[in-house]
C-alpha cells in the first residue's frame, strides 16, 4: 500500500512539473482515494489549483495539508498567498498571526507580512491612480510595470482598479498571475532545516554515507528548496559519487541564494577540473578568489592545472597573500603547498622545499597527528588476524556476479594508472577509491572482536550494492583504495575469488610523492613529516611480507617502473592475472574518459611516461638523511 501511494505521488509531481495538469489532477485524486490526508499531495494539489487559475479551490487542499503538518512553513506561505490572491486579506493576516503563534520564524514570513500591509494600504488608500488617469491608461501602466519587473507597483495599480471595478477581467487576471509570482519569489528566500537536521546531513557527508545523505535530502527538498546547507551537502555528495553535472546543479542553487559565495564558486571549479574542463574551472577559481582571496585552497587546486611562469599574476598574488599574518593555519597551509608547486615549476627547488616543509608542518599540527597512532593500528592488525585465524573465520557467501579487483599499495605508488589501464577494458568498471572495506575493517579493529558470519554477509551485500551503483554491472569491478593493503584477510574472507594487485614503486619516489602531496582527508597524517613517511613505508613493507607468506601468489605484485618502461608486456601480464582477454585500448589509459578524483587526476590524462620516479632527486640534499634507511 505504501509503495502504491509513493508511486502515485511521484508520478503526480512529475506530471505537475512537466505541466501535464490533467494527468496530475487524475493521479492526485487517485492517491486521495487511498489516503485523503497525504500532506504533500494536498499541498501540491493546492499549488496545482493556483497554477490553473483556480485559487479558490486551492484553499481546501492547503488547509488539509496544514492539519497534518502545521509545522511546515511552506504550507503556510502558500495558503496565506492564496488567501491574499483571492482578496481575503483579513483572513490572510489572521493565518499569519497563527503561524507566528506556532513558533514559525522565517524571513519569508516577515516579507509576506509587508506585502499584506502594502496590499491593505493600497486597497484602503483614498488616493487612486484612477483619480489621475483613465482605466485604459492605468491598465497599460500596470502591464508595463509588470513586464519591467516592477511587480509590487503593478499589483498596487491592479488593486486600485479592482477597488472601483471589481469585475474588470484584465485587472483580475493579471493580479492573480502576478501575486503567485511574488509569493514564489518570497518562497525562495533561503530557509534552513533545523540545526539537528543540518548536523545529521553533515555527519553523513563526513562519514562518506553519500547515498544515505541523498535519501535524506530527497525528503527535505520540498520544504527547504533554497537551503544553502542542504544544497551544498548534496552537491558534495554527488561530486563524491562522480555525478558531477548534478553536483554543479546543486551548487548553482546555492548561488541563486548567495551569488557571492566564494566557496561555492570554488566547488563548481573543482567539479569542472575533475571533468577536464580547464577553462570553466579557471573561470570559477578566478571568481572565488575575487570574492575571497583568503580561500587559499583555490590557489592549491588552480596551480595543479597549469605551469607557473616567473611573471605569472597568480604567483604575485600568492606571494602578497603570504605576508598576511591574519591567515589561519589551514589557509596558510594550502597557500604553502600552492607556492611549493609554483616554485617547483620555476625549478627553484630550495624555495619550493621550504614552502613544502612549512605547509606540511602546519597540516600535521592541524590534524594533531602522531606516528604512534599508525604504529598501534598496525600492531592491532597482526593481533586481530591471529585472533581470527584461531577462531577459524571462514569465507562467506556465494561468489558475486562480478570479479572484484582490489588495486592497493602505498598512496602515490601508481594505483591510479593501473586502474585507468584496467578500466579501458570493455568488461571492467571502475569504482575508484571506495572506502567501504577500510571503514568496516577499522570498526572491527576497534571492537577487537571477530565479526559473525551474519555481520560479514550483511557488509558484503552492502559493499556489492555500493560498488555497483558507481561502477555499473560489468564483469570486473576495480576498487582502488590504496590503504586496503592493511585488510587482505578481510578481503579474502569476503571475496575468496578477488584479485589483489599490489603496486610497487621505488621507495624514495613513493615517500617523496607522499610528502609533497596535500591530501584532503584526515587519514594520511603520516605524509606531513618525511621521517614519519619513511617509517610508515617500512611498516607497509613488513605487513605486505606477512600477507605474502599467508596468501602467496593470490597477490599479484606489479612493478611501476617496469610498467612505464615496458607498458605492453606488463599490461598483458596484468590482464592475464585478472582474467581478462587482451584489448588494445589498455595501451592508451590517457584516453580513458572516466572521472578521476585522486591526487593523480592530472597525471592520468597524460600518456604513460618514464622518469617520474626520479623527481625526488631534485631535492636530494634535503632528503638524503631521511632516505638512508630505505632499500632500493
Amino acid at each position: 500500500m505504501h509503495q502504491t501511494i509513493e508511486t502515485l505521488f511521484k508520478a503526480a509531481t512529475e506530471a505537475q512539473a512537466r505541466e501535464r495538469y490533467k494527468d496530475a489532477f487524475r493521479l492526485y485524486r487517485k492517491l486521495f482515494e487511498i489516503c485523503a490526508d497525504h500532506p504533500e499531495a494536498n499541498y501540491h494539489m493546492g499549488d496545482l489549483s493556483v497554477a490553473v487559475c483556480k485559487p479558490e479551490q486551492s484553499l481546501v487542499f492547503y488547509e488539509a495539508a496544514l492539519r497534518q503538518r502545521p509545522e511546515t512553513l511552506l504550507f503556510w506561505i502558500s495558503y496565506i498567498g492564496a488567501l491574499s490572491q483571492l482578496g481575503m486579506i483579513n483572513k490572510a493576516k489572521g493565518m499569519l498571526i497563527e503561524a507566528e503563534r506556532l513558533g514559525l520564524d522565517d524571513p519569508s514570513l516577515f516579507t509576506l507580512k509587508k506585502l499584506l500591509v502594502e496590499t491593505t494600504r493600497a486597497m484602503n488608500n483614498k488616493s487612486s491612480i484612477l483619480d489621475e488617469t483613465s482605466l485604459s491608461n492605468a491598465l497599460t501602466s500596470a502591464d508595463k510595470m509588470a513586464k519591467g519587473g516592477q511587480i509590487r507597483q503593478a499589483l498596487k495599480i491592479y488593486c486600485d482598479i479592482l477597488e472601483r471595478h471589481p469585475d474588470n477581467k484584465r485587472a483580475l487576471a493579471n493580479y492573480q498571475k502576478l501575486a503567485p509570482a511574488e509569493l514564489n519569489r518570497m518562497s525562495m528566500i533561503p530557509r534552513e532545516p533545523p540545526e539537528r537536521i543540518v548536523k545529521t546531513i553533515q555527519t553523513l557527508l563526513q562519514e562518506g554515507q553519500f547515498h544515505g545523505l541523498l535519501k535524506h535530502a530527497a525528503r527535505l527538498v520540498h520544504d527547504y528548496p533554497a537551503s544553502v546547507a542542504l544544497n551544498t551537502a548534496e552537491g558534495s555528495a554527488r561530486r563524491a559519487l562522480l555525478q558531477h553535472e548534478q553536483a554543479i546543479s546543486c551548487f548553482r542553487k546555492v548561488l541563486d541564494v548567495k551569488p557571492k559565495s566564494a566557496s561555492t564558486h570554488f566547488n563548481i571549479g573543482v567539479c569542472h577540473m575533475e571533468m577536464q574542463n580547464p577553462e570553466a574551472a579557471e573561470e570559477s577559481f578566478k571568481t572565488a578568489l575575487h570574492l575571497d582571496e583568503t580561500l587559499t585552497e583555490t590557489y592549491r587546486h588552480w596551480v595543479m592545472m597549469r605551469k607557473i611562469a616567473p611573471n605569472d599574476e597568480i604567483l604575485s598574488s600568492m606571494k602578497r597573500l603570504y605576508k598576511n599574518e591574519a591567515l589561519s593555519i589551514d589557509q596558510r597551509c594550502s597557500l604553502c603547498f600552492a607556492l611549493a608547486k609554483a616554485h617547483e615549476d620555476l625549478k627553484d627547488h630550495d624555495r619550493s622545499f621550504r614552502y613544502l616543509s612549512e605547509g606540511n608542518a602546519l597540516r600535521k599540527r592541524s590534524l594533531n597527528y602522531d606516528l604512534s597512532q599508525d604504529q598501534e593500528l598496525f600492531e592491532a592488525i597482526y593481533d586481530w588476524d591471529n585472533k581470527c585465524e584461531a577462531a577459524s573465520l571462514q569465507p562467506v557467501g556465494k561468489n558475486p556476479d562480478f570479479t572484484p579487483v582490489f588495486i592497493l599499495g602505498m598512496p602515490r605508488s601508481g594505483t591510479s594508472l593501473v586502474e585507468q589501464i584496467l578500466s579501458c577494458h570493455s568488461k571492467v568498471g571502475a569504482a575508484g577509491e571506495f572506502p567501504y572495506i577500510s571503514n568496516f575493517s577499522n570498526a572491527i579493529l576497534q571492537s577487537k572482536v571477530c565479526p559473525s558470519e551474519a555481520d560479514m554477509n550483511a557488509f558484503r551485500e552492502k559493499y556489492i550494492a555500493g560498488v555497483k551503483r558507481i561502477a555499473g554491472g560489468d564483469a570486473f569491478i576495480t576498487d582502488k583504495f590504496p590503504l586496503n593493503f592493511k585488510y587482505l584477510n578481510i578481503i579474502f574472507t569476503l571475496f575468496p575469488t578477488a584479485r589483489i594487485v599490489n603496486v610497487n614503486r621505488d621507495p624514495k619516489a613513493i615517500c617523496w610523492s607522499n610528502f609533497k602531496q596535500y591530501f584532503s582527508g584526515s587519514g594520511l597524517g603520516y605524509t606531513y613529516d618525511i621521517s614519519d613517511t619513511v617509517a610508515y613505508y617500512t611498516m607497509y613493507r613488513k605487513l605486505m611480507g606477512y600477507w605474502y607468506e599467508k596468501f602467496g601468489n593470490r597477490v599479484y605484485n606489479l612493478d611501476y617502473e617496469l610498467l612505464v618502461s615496458n607498458q605492453e608486456d606488463e599490461s598483458r601480464k596484468l590482464a592475464h592475472y585478472v582474467g581478462l582477454e587482451w584489448e588494445d585500448a589498455m595501451l592508451a589509459p590517457q584516453e580513458n574518459k572516466r572521472i578521476v578524483q585522486t591526487a593523480s587526476l592530472h597525471q592520468v590524462r597524460q600518456a604513460v611516461y618514464k622518469g617520474s620516479s626520479n623527481q625526488w632527486k631534485a631535492y636530494e640534499r634535503h632528503l638524503q638523511d631521511h632516505f638512508s634507511s630505505l632499500a632500493e
